[in-house]
């Protein structure tokens, strides 16, 4: 088939096709992680292995890329089970030919250009949405603060206000909402960066037990100590990992400032522990806490900015943006690790993020990387 292949496309038009060969489905799985090729002819009787199982890794692995199946078997059973499997097209090699193979290759290739534009197109008209709600939510973020800060500055420069009884409480108040506003304004830009690639990464060794305690130190002050408990435990004690120490810091400062915001009465626990993960070293960050928990609903949409309370005003709105999450998935992902939310209401949350250990530098972030809810 091999020799036939090449002959037909050289027929077709010299020097326009170069075509190779892999001996083994092995090897076929090296050269698809390279993917080095335009397209992929995969026979159906690859020895003890089927087409159909190696057109799925193609599939799942190079979803721009077009994968053929070429087969001796007949019958629909055959051309059904190759197209559920991801193959672009399907070509009898009893039937083929210089013409039917190119043309198979051609409209495949152009099917695959087809959907990739639809893609494209779906995921622009998606971040226009996300936008207009980013910059609804951003306004409405901004506003209440903004206006609170013009009525108490209009009232401190009245000639009469001066010296007044309400002036260390309005400055405080002024102060206090201009570093909110700030904090909103950081969160959304450090967010954007994450989304765009832009994010700037100071690589390293980890000392994971000196990320988790300086996270800890800026959130115990925003707890009642004396209604709850906030603890840590990293085993092993010089558990360590390459990646960034400030975004780990964060990370973890983050999902804890969130489980106190919920929790009024207690423990919060951050966990840290080594771990593996499909033969791979990892850091496993557990935080724990027995908070209010949260609604399916408010589960199902956590981890997007701004999709808590996007355009919601009044009493019916969640608080907070929700970039504070945003931002450890993006931090997870470029450490080649995953976010696990699990919450019922009433019940407490826990929050699993599994790291890589041993990435020498920030893991490129997949489109759509996604965080898994499930319910406590």
């Amino acid at each position: 088939m091999l020799v036939l292949v090449r002959a037909w496309l050289e027929d077709v038009e010299s020097g326009r096709y170069e075509v190779d060969w892999a001996p083994s489905a092995a090897d076929a799985r090296r050269i698809i992680g390279d993917d080095r090729y335009d397209a992929y002819l995969i026979d159906y009787r690859l020895g003890a292995e089927s087409g159909i199982d190696l057109l799925r890794e193609v599939a799942g692995a190079l979803p721009d890329r077009p994968a053929i199946l070429m087969t001796g078997q007949g019958g629909r059973s055959v051309d059904r089970d190759a197209l559920e499997a991801g193959a672009t097209e399907y070509v009898q090699k009893c039937a083929a030919s210089a013409e039917t193979l190119e043309r198979a290759i051609r409209y495949a290739m152009a099917q695959k250009c087809a959907q990739r534009l639809e893609r494209e197109r779906r995921s622009a008209q998606e971040a226009a949405r996300a936008m207009e709600r980013v910059l609804a939510v951003v306004a409405h973020e901004l506003r209440t603060p903004l206006t609170s800060l013009r009525l108490m500055s209009e009232y401190l420069l009245a000639p009469d206000s001066r010296g007044g009884p309400e002036l260390e409480r309005f400055l405080a108040s002024i102060h206090g909402e201009t570093l909110r506003m700030t904090e909103t304004v950081n969160n959304v830009l450090e967010a954007a960066r994450f989304d765009s690639g832009l994010a700037r990464w100071n690589w390293g060794t980890v000392r994971v037990a000196d990320a988790v305690e300086q996270a800890l130190e800026t959130v115990r002050p925003q707890v009642d100590r004396s209604a709850v408990e906030v603890v840590s435990s990293v085993e092993p004690e010089d558990l360590t990992m390459l990646g960034d120490a400030d975004a780990i810091r964060r990370l973890v400062m983050n999902l804890a400032s969130n489980a106190a915001k919920h929790t009024r009465a207690g423990r919060i626990e951050v966990l840290a522990t080594g771990a593996a993960e499909a033969g791979q070293p990892c850091v496993r960050i557990e935080v724990r806490d027995t908070g209010s928990g949260m609604p399916q609903s408010v589960v199902r949409r956590l981890g997007t900015a701004f999709a808590l309370n996007s355009g919601i005003v009044g009493s019916a709105a969640s608080h907070g943006t929700g970039l504070g999450l945003a931002i450890c998935k993006g931090i997870a992902a470029s450490h080649g690790g995953t976010v696990r939310v699990l919450s019922s209401e009433g019940e407490g949350s826990r929050i699993v993020v599994m790291m890589r250990a041993d990435l020498d530098a920030p893991a490129a972030v997949a489109e759509g990387v996604q965080i898994i809810r499930e319910a406590a």
